[in-house]
């Protein structure tokens, strides 16, 4: 039963980092779509003497623009950006949970029996919280799973020293 608390909790913990991860590329890609957006509605009001000096590229700029405003229901960041916030928030309270439960048992609190039930309750609730719309398509990238494995390690090391 330790083992298994422990991976769990371990794994919950990277999880919750994960979000972080998935959040902040989220929110970067939803800033960045509007800081575009935003340049290329106010700067094509003051922008004439650019369109005398590169008219091919402010026009290319412009239609890329009208593009990303027709197609841009179909980038529903903001609705990723609410289900990870929220998972995030049921994440958080997992890994209080794993982590109240590794050192109950580690203090020898708890009975095989309790820590058992404590054990496949929180991983009821972990199933449940990590558990995503079929239509969000969620993939993460190499460099989002290093981040958070990084920041694994380094709770690890900071708390457990290990």
């Amino acid at each position: 039963m330790r083992d298994k608390i422990w991976n769990n909790y371990q794994n919950s913990v990277f999880k919750s980092f994960l979000l972080d991860e998935m959040i902040n590329a989220y929110q970067k890609w939803e800033r960045n779509l509007n800081v575009f957006l935003a340049i290329m509605s106010s700067g094509s009001i003051g922008a004439w003497a650019v369109w005398k000096e590169l008219p091919m590229v402010w026009g290319g700029l412009i239609a890329l623009s009208n593009v990303i405003n027709v197609v841009r229901p179909y980038f529903p960041y903001s609705k990723y950006l609410k289900e990870v916030r929220e998972k995030k928030n049921a994440a958080a309270a997992i890994v209080l949970g794993f982590e109240k439960l590794w050192f109950n048992y580690e203090q020898g609190n708890l009975s095989e029996e309790q820590a058992s039930n404590e054990f496949f309750q929180l991983k009821n609730e972990f199933a449940k919280a990590y558990n995503f719309d079929q239509d969000m398509g969620l993939q993460n990238s190499e460099s989002i799973n290093a981040k958070a494995e990084l920041k694994t390690q380094n709770y690890t090391k900071l708390n457990y020293n290990i």
